[in-house]
């Protein structure tokens, strides 16, 4: 009877061990990137010796232990999330945090841009590991992308008509067309709003292109030749020297696109495209289709900070929780590392989170069988107890 008492015993125990792991799980229903924990329990073996037996043979009935648990590794689901620097792993693989101890892996993770410049993880400030190439990795930082420097303007593209009546009115007299407020940027990336005006030449088929600044003073001035309706072969782009400085600043004109018919009285003639651009600070920064990081200038310029890199391990039961979503690799070998959604790892994406993978009727399921286990064993010990008691009782009569 003492044996059942130990059995009974044993059972308190591990149906503790089970509630405890089943009220984590509970616990951390909300929590990004949470794996849910399995129980686990063993049945104990105990040796016994048996007369006329050269060893001692193991005899089952001595109770059960609760030997742990292993991780849930099924993916939770990825839900959007209002920060643009929220990332997740959609497949198999972890994000990878560097740190002063090491590397460490999460599956998904709040990151922001600390003073230093690298992207670090809002919990732990670990910085966030981008795929630097040969199974390895660097930091992710835009310490040195912080400014987008200016470019200056060198080439304009016009498209559209010319019409080859002047308007009944013009002003002045020899003005066909004007193209208003364009933009013009100089070498330290100031920006300029400047008109070109197209007049007519004294000789069959020119036209004088004059560029005027913002007080109406002509700072460049060009030729534009037609045959026909289309400008002179070879001659379809004229450089124009602009005087914006002490340095003059050449300016390509595409004319190629730009025809000269008589339709109407109005000219329909504009710039279609440009160069150049002032100075640009980081407005935004996300993750692309690619699992890049992208940043986003003032300017309208763009820069690539790196692309993403994903962590796969051996044996991917072989890790160890630390707390704020990481984990450590405690198996054999290293981690594979590949950039996001290369080489058979996740894809990482942005604006968005894993969430747990709890699953809450399984669990409650497992705490109602958990409770009558543990009511079961209690139960147990009392009955044994009783038996015991009689037991003495009828030993003292005798």
């Amino acid at each position: 009877m003492l044996g059942a008492i130990f059995s009974g015993l044993s059972g308190l125990n591990a149906f503790s061990g089970g509630l405890k792991t089943i009220s984590n799980n509970v616990a951390n229903l909300n929590t990004p990137g949470f794996k849910s924990s399995v129980l686990q329990f063993n049945e104990l073996v105990y040796p016994e010796a048996y007369p006329g037996a050269a060893t001692r043979q193991p005899v089952r009935g001595a109770g059960v232990s609760f030997s742990g648990t292993h991780f849930n590794m099924r993916q939770g689901d990825i839900r959007g999330s209002d920060g643009q620097l929220d990332f997740a792993v959609g497949g198999d693989g972890y994000l990878v945090l560097q740190g002063e101890e090491g590397n460490r892996y999460t599956r998904t993770a709040r990151f922001t841009v600390a003073d230093s410049g690298k992207i670090v993880d809002r919990e732990t400030g670990r910085a966030l590991g981008i795929y630097d190439g040969s199974n390895s990795v660097k930091s992710a930082s835009v310490e040195s992308l912080r400014n987008n420097p200016p470019k200056a303007t060198s080439s304009l593209r016009l498209t559209g008509n010319i019409t080859s009546t002047p308007p009944s009115t013009p002003t002045p007299t020899d003005v066909i067309a004007t193209i208003s407020n364009v933009e013009i940027f100089d070498v330290n990336g100031g920006r300029r709003v400047m008109s070109i005006q197209f007049k007519k030449s004294a000789i069959a088929g020119r036209m004088d292109v004059l560029v005027l600044d913002e007080s109406s003073s002509t700072v460049g001035q060009g030729e534009l030749e037609f045959i026909g309706m289309l400008p002179m072969p070879g001659r379809e782009a004229t450089t124009i020297s602009l005087r914006l400085g002490t340095t003059p600043q050449k300016v390509v004109f595409d004319f190629t696109s730009v025809t000269n018919q008589p339709l109407g009285t109005s000219s329909d003639v504009r710039v279609a495209e440009k160069d150049g651009y002032g100075h640009g600070t980081i407005s935004t920064i996300a993750l692309d289709d690619t699992g890049s990081i992208v940043l986003n200038y003032s300017n309208g310029q763009k820069a690539t900070v790196g692309t993403v890199a994903v962590a796969r391990f051996p044996r991917p039961e072989a890790i160890n929780q630390l707390g704020h979503g990481l984990v450590e690799y405690i198996g054999a070998g290293a981690p594979a590392i590949a950039a996001s959604g290369k080489d058979g790892a996740g894809k990482v994406t942005g604006a968005s989170f894993e969430a747990s993978n709890v699953d809450l009727s399984q669990e409650f399921g497992d705490l109602i069988l958990v409770q009558r286990g543990f009511q079961a064993s209690s139960q147990i010990i009392n009955a044994t107890n009783e038996m015991i008691q009689q037991l003495f009782d009828l030993r003292g009569r005798s």
